[in-house]
């Protein structure tokens, strides 16, 4: 790795990072427990969701159990891994475009 390899992954660690980070440590801690339990868990927009079938990460079981939560969720799935856009470019690029065209 060069010396500004190593520079960009550490302003991204230490930067980019961040905000994730912070989500994590006021779950554990709790805060906004209170303000977070009255929202309405239902999202109410068209979900696209697309997901690398060699690789078990999203299983039916879950998917299922977050299909009462998403009312308007359209699951695609790609023989790829966990990289998607990687893999397959061209196919997860149509398949975007084809999802806008529907929700438009």
């Amino acid at each position: 790795m060069t010396d500004s390899d190593y520079n960009i992954v550490r302003q991204y660690l230490t930067k980019a990072m961040q905000p994730k980070l912070n989500w994590y440590r006021s779950t554990i801690a709790n805060v906004d427990w209170e303000d977070e339990r009255n929202i309405d868990p239902t999202i109410r927009r068209s979900i696209l969701f697309m997901r690398g079938k060699q690789i078990d990460i999203c299983r039916e079981t879950s998917l299922a159990k977050q299909n009462s939560f998403t009312p308007d969720i359209e699951i695609i799935d790609f023989d790829t891994g966990h990289w998607l856009m990687e893999e397959q470019p061209e196919a997860i690029n149509q398949a975007i475009e084809e999802w806008i065209k529907k929700i438009l």
